[in-house]
């Protein structure tokens, strides 16, 4: 995620979430779990947007300068996006744990998707789920 991405640090229409008080969440993309590995160097440490996301690692979270993300907030006033998820620790225990939040049955197929960040969508990795899958955004 980064500000030179989105001023949100990931595009809200790419992730499909708002987490703006009183308005509703997009219809679409429906996506249950988000997890966030890097902020990029070009952000110099605002994370605007941290709060989209339901997990992070502990890297991307030391990583943060908390005076120049809460500046931002302070002038969009959507707090919510800036509430630190959890960080379990590395890229590995984040998206173990995000899988396991969702308390799927065993063996269920993951329809999953890994993207290098929202402006740049070109390239991207799919399950085997998710390929076969129609995916549709509106």
């Amino acid at each position: 995620m980064g500000k030179n991405y989105s001023g949100t640090g990931m595009d809200t229409h790419v992730i499909g979430r708002w987490k703006i008080p009183g308005f509703r969440e997009p219809e679409s993309p429906k996506i249950g779990r988000i997890v966030v590995l890097r902020l990029s160097n070009a952000s110099e440490g605002n994370a605007n947007g941290i709060g989209l996301a339901d997990f992070t690692t502990v890297k991307l979270v030391k990583s943060i300068d908390w005076d120049s993300t809460l500046t931002n907030i302070r002038t969009t006033g959507f707090w919510p996006r800036a509430f630190c998820p959890p960080f379990p620790g590395s890229d590995r225990d984040a998206i173990a744990l995000a899988l396991e939040s969702l308390r799927l049955p065993p063996r269920t197929q993951i329809s999953a998707a890994r993207i290098r960040n929202t402006l740049q969508l070109d390239e991207l990795w799919l399950s085997q789920s998710a390929l076969t899958q129609k995916m549709q955004f509106k």
